[in-house]
């Protein structure tokens, strides 16, 4: 009789913290098989699917279709942001803990307001939000939700066994990635890569060109057939002007000079409760 289908371990966040990254670190693992998508949010109630995931869709899936994007034979893991984005991580936990209660959970964090600024920076370029950061940390409180990692981490520490629950440090995987991977490997209980090809993946553009229409749409008309025959056919100039139709002109980023005081003091407070929580006083983020 074949054991009924299971996820072994999550990466479940935070947004903007290097998750894509380190998804394709662990898809190189010949005993790891990770979800042939990311952010497949299965765990998200199904009224918040669309709601998180606005460039995608695409209906629920069943228990069915989501096992089939799984190799078989291997350990399988699965990487969702959204698991820590409020308000839709609520009950996220539990529907993982009723899943597996013997999973592991992986929490990669990066510096607070560093993670909020870049949250900020690519949701202006997805054209998800449209006015100034002071403003939006005050009317999106997902910004300084998903940054507050004590808060985020509680649910999952309430229902799975400490030894079941990892945090890394965002600046530690980009700054010596093996030794980072390592510590996954072990957690995991897999053998070493000895070949690890470290990636940086979905890095926020230095140049921000928001879209003049609807992010979905214009993600749909880059992936159609037509379109790669029309681009491989028009000459540069061409190009340039389409983009020009297609694209609001660069903006500048913002920066941690934009950031309220009253954030800043705010997240100090929350990361001195969470470096509690972990035992780690993380010196990557004082500076």
């Amino acid at each position: 009789m074949q054991d009924p289908f299971k996820v072994d371990f999550f990466v479940v966040g935070a947004m903007k913290s290097g998750t894509t990254s380190l998804y394709h670190m662990l898809i190189q693992h010949p005993e790891i098989a990770m979800c042939a998508e990311k952010e497949p949010a299965f765990f998200l109630l199904e009224e918040n699917l669309n709601l998180v995931q606005r460039l995608r869709d695409r209906d629920a899936w069943t228990l069915q279709e989501f096992s089939a994007m799984f190799e078989t034979g291997k350990l399988r893991g699965e990487a969702s942001t959204p698991y820590t984005l409020p308000p839709f991580s609520v009950g996220v936990a539990k529907r993982i803990h009723e899943h597996n209660p013997d999973a592991k959970i992986i929490y990669l964090v990066r510096n607070p307001i560093d993670r909020l600024v870049s949250h900020y920076n690519v949701s202006i370029s997805d054209k998800f939000v449209s006015s100034d950061l002071a403003t939006e940390t005050v009317r999106q409180s997902m910004f300084t939700g998903v940054s507050d990692y004590a808060t985020q981490l509680k649910p999952y520490r309430d229902r799975f066994r400490p030894e079941n629950i990892l945090v890394l440090i965002s600046e530690r995987l980009r700054n010596d990635p093996v030794a980072t991977f390592q510590q996954v490997e072990q957690f995991l209980g897999v053998s070493s890569l000895p070949d690890l090809k470290t990636v940086r993946a979905n890095v926020t553009p230095k140049e921000l060109k928001p879209p003049r229409i609807s992010p979905r749409l214009l993600r749909e008309l880059k992936l159609s057939p037509t379109w790669k025959t029309i681009s491989q056919a028009t000459p540069d100039g061409a190009k340039n002007i389409v983009r020009k139709i297609l694209y609001k002109p660069a903006q500048v980023q913002a920066t941690r000079d934009d950031v309220p005081q009253a954030i800043f003091d705010y997240l100090s407070d929350r990361t001195n409760e969470f470096r509690d929580m972990i035992g780690d006083p993380i010196p990557e983020w004082d500076t």
